[in-house]
């Protein structure tokens, strides 16, 4: 956590929050920046987020990023994904190829 930390002279806050409701999850990360230092624009950690956000979840994700006041806030907001991996359908696949799944190569 060293990036962005340029330029203060005491301690930076950080919080992160989730919140769940109606299907939706929103992250939110906030650090106190120092007033006038932010930057304008993209940069590539930015782009890089929104960039994987849009490749993983095919639109169902969007990033926001940017500052306010004395933070700068960074807030994901995603519907919730319900496609946990399913147990008894991954044993039936590896008993179909032969495999109890501990011992299988390949």
């Amino acid at each position: 956590m060293v990036h962005g930390l340029a330029g203060h002279q005491g301690p930076v806050v950080v919080s992160v929050s989730a919140e769940m409701a109606g299907g939706r999850l929103k992250l939110q990360v906030r650090n106190t920046i120092v007033q006038g230092r932010a930057r304008g624009g993209e940069g590539i950690g930015i782009r890089n987020v929104r960039e994987r956000l849009a490749v993983q979840f095919s639109g169902g994700a969007a990033f926001e990023a940017g500052p306010n006041g004395t933070e700068w806030i960074s807030e994901i907001d995603m519907r919730r994904f319900s496609n946990r991996p399913n147990r008894k359908s991954r044993a039936a696949a590896l008993l179909r190829r032969g495999c109890d799944g501990r011992h299988h190569r390949g």
